[in-house]
C-alpha cells in the first residue's frame, strides 16, 4: 500500500511562525486566514491566547461534503533555546506529539500534525535507486553538467 506524501496531498498549511507572529505576551488576538479551493473560499478563525496555558483556538468547516462546523483548542507549547529566547511548537490534538506545522487534508476534520495523519515527505517514501539517481544527479549538476 502506498501512503500519500504531504507534497501530493491538497491540504491547508499552518506554520507555527504565523501564528508565533501575532503573539504578545498576556494577550488575546485574533486571526483569520483564507484559502481559495475548488472555487470556494475557505477560512479559518484561529484565537490566540497567550494568558496563562497558551493556545490556538480553532474554527472552520469541516473538508467533507457537508461541512460541519467545528470548534477546538489546539496548546502551544514553548521550549528553551540554548543561547536564549524560547522557540514555539503546536501540540497536535489527535497524538499529543509536538510539531511545527498543522495540515488538514481533504476529508479531514481537524488540523493535525502531518504524521498523526500518516502524512511523509517525498525523499522518505522514495526507494534507494531513486534516492542514489537523485544524489547523482545533484553531484553532476554541481560540477556544471
Amino acid at each position: 500500500m502506498v501512503r500519500p506524501t504531504f507534497e501530493a496531498c491538497t491540504s491547508f498549511v499552518i506554520p507555527i511562525s504565523s501564528i508565533v507572529s501575532a503573539m504578545k505576551p498576556n494577550a488575546v488576538v485574533i486571526c483569520y486566514m483564507s484559502f481559495q479551493t475548488d472555487a470556494k473560499p475557505f477560512g479559518i478563525k484561529a484565537r490566540v491566547e497567550t494568558l496563562s496555558t497558551p493556545f490556538v483556538e480553532m474554527s472552520h468547516l469541516e473538508r467533507w461534503s457537508d461541512g460541519r462546523p467545528v470548534r477546538y483548542r489546539v496548546g502551544l507549547i514553548s521550549t528553551p533555546q540554548p543561547f536564549g529566547g524560547v522557540r514555539w511548537w503546536f501540540q497536535c490534538p489527535r497524538c499529543g506529539r509536538r510539531s511545527t506545522k498543522l495540515v488538514l487534508p481533504r476529508g479531514g476534520d481537524r488540523f493535525a500534525s502531518p504524521g498523526s495523519w500518516g502524512l511523509g515527505y517525498a525523499t522518505q517514501r522514495a526507494a534507494h535507486l531513486e534516492l542514489a539517481s537523485r544524489r547523482a544527479g545533484r553531484l553532476y549538476r554541481s560540477i556544471g553538467g
